[in-house]
């Protein structure tokens, strides 16, 4: 789970490329760069599960 501004990298929407720019909490846009089987050990996704998750959301 990342805290806002707790993202290493750019999100996956492309709406920013630095780290330390997520504006929401656990947003699964964003992410942070871990070893394999970290992200659901924590409560996270890995990047197909999250674009599924995002393309949902803007689904309605």
């Amino acid at each position: 789970m990342s805290p806002v501004g707790g993202n290493d990298c750019a999100n996956l929407a492309g709406t920013h490329s630095c780290a330390g720019q997520a504006k929401v909490a656990n947003d699964p846009g964003e992410y942070k760069i871990v070893e394999k089987g970290t992200c659901e050990d924590l409560g996270g996704f890995d990047k197909e599960t999250a674009l599924k998750i995002i393309a949902e959301k803007s689904k309605g």
